[in-house]
């Protein structure tokens, strides 16, 4: 009985635990644009900061602040970069208030790990 005890104690008390990283501050895109598109190797990409997504059906979204273990590396400085997902268009807004879309290769932010 003591054994059917403890391996139950042990079954429920073990969770897996997700790392989460959470975005502190703005989150940056590194884009090219223009000629840089078709010659990444030679252009450096600006840095653009991403507010929104828009999704294939066309609606809007907030650019999520929270990301998986498994999507993020850290740099060298120890910020997270994570890599878009292909399926989404990335948004800046302008200084006239209007979205731009961007081609982002990466993204880099400052982020606390939880």
């Amino acid at each position: 009985m003591r054994k059917i005890t403890l391996l139950c104690l042990l079954i429920f008390s073990i969770s897996p635990a997700l790392a989460e990283y959470y975005a502190n501050g703005e989150i940056i895109g590194y884009v090219h644009s223009g000629i840089g598109k078709y010659l990444p190797k030679f252009i450096k990409p600006e840095q653009k900061i991403v507010h929104s997504i828009k999704q294939s059906n066309g609606k809007i979204y907030r650019m999520r602040r929270v990301f998986k273990d498994s999507e993020v590396t850290l740099n060298p400085q120890g910020e997270c970069v994570v890599h878009p997902d292909d399926t989404l268009t990335y948004l800046s807004m302008t200084p006239e208030g209007h979205y731009e879309d961007l081609h982002v290769l990466y993204f880099e932010f400052t982020c606390v790990k939880q």
